[in-house]
């Protein structure tokens, strides 16, 4: 058995991931924001929430011992 939390994502980073969506997200809510500079950000936001998911989901099946949720 194995789990995703341990592919090397921490606690820490986890909290840095949502750290930093929080500041894309307030770059992306400014009104002087060119949305020529919007693609970098979203390809850096989707890579974020995917490695927040996997965490979550790494600790989920751990807790529940259930190596099928989704």
């Amino acid at each position: 058995r194995y789990y995703i939390i341990y592919i090397g994502m921490t606690e820490k980073d986890y909290k840095g991931n949502i750290e930093r969506l929080k500041q894309i997200e307030a770059q992306v809510k400014d009104p002087s924001f060119s949305l020529d500079g919007i693609e970098p950000l979203l390809k850096e936001s989707a890579r974020l929430v995917q490695e927040c998911k996997d965490y979550t989901r790494g600790l989920r099946e751990m807790l529940s011992g259930d190596d099928n949720l989704s």
